[in-house]
């Protein structure tokens, strides 16, 4: 199942709650190329919420699962709270310390 296509708005965070998730691209021949996988709980593109960017790249779920889709802008409210903003920036920084090794 597809989450969100590339170059999509974003409207909701999703947290992916149950199962594994991939972020990919599609080259001119149609191939795949997968930036990363996910396995639950993490959140899957943050980043584009929170910079109010397109989706850079698509999302699909790689086995049976459950996303969360939290309407962002009512979201916005509990980014006051420090805890939450924590684990926001601990999932960005796991996600840099990612593509560093790659």
């Amino acid at each position: 199942n597809i989450v969100f296509y590339e170059k999509e708005t974003p409207s909701y965070l999703h947290v992916l709650v149950k199962g594994n998730a991939r972020i990919y691209k599609v080259d001119k021949k149609g191939n795949e190329l997968i930036i990363h996988k996910f396995k639950a709980p993490s959140l899957i593109a943050e980043l584009a919420n929170l910079e109010d960017i397109p989706y850079p790249a698509n999302c699909a779920m790689d086995s049976n699962g459950v996303v969360l889709k939290i309407d962002f802008e009512k979201f916005k409210k509990f980014l006051k709270n420090s805890e939450i903003c924590f684990l926001i920036m601990k999932s960005l920084l796991k996600k840099m310390k990612k593509l560093d090794e790659i």
